[in-house]
């Protein structure tokens, strides 16, 4: 498994994730636990089953938790303000996302 084009995938649907939101019109705060979401197609370079799980979980989370590029582009410093951009590798791997991705592969 390779967490580095994995954790970049991911973020990749995070970003487009929390972009998505924001266009909606819709807050993190008004983000229910459990929403289903209407996720697109990944974009078409993302082919191999395992990256379109990434591409899933990343735009689900992003979705659900992340900053979008307009909300970001407001303050110097997101994390300060409590904002996420994305999630890197090492916290991936302690929420268990890769775990979760290789499970029935």
């Amino acid at each position: 498994m390779d967490k580095k084009k994995l954790s970049a995938i991911i973020n990749r649907g995070f970003r487009e994730g929390a972009n998505e939101r924001h266009n909606a019109g819709i807050k993190i705060s008004e983000v229910k636990d459990n929403i289903t979401l209407n996720i697109p197609n990944a974009p078409s370079d993302i082919v191999d089953p395992i990256e379109t799980k990434a591409w899933i979980e990343g735009y689900a989370l992003g979705y659900k938790i992340g900053a979008s590029d307009a909300d970001l582009s407001t303050v110097e410093n997101p994390g300060k303000h409590g904002m996420l951009s994305g999630i890197g590798e090492q916290m991936l791997e302690m929420f268990g996302i890769f775990n979760k991705l290789n499970d029935n592969q």
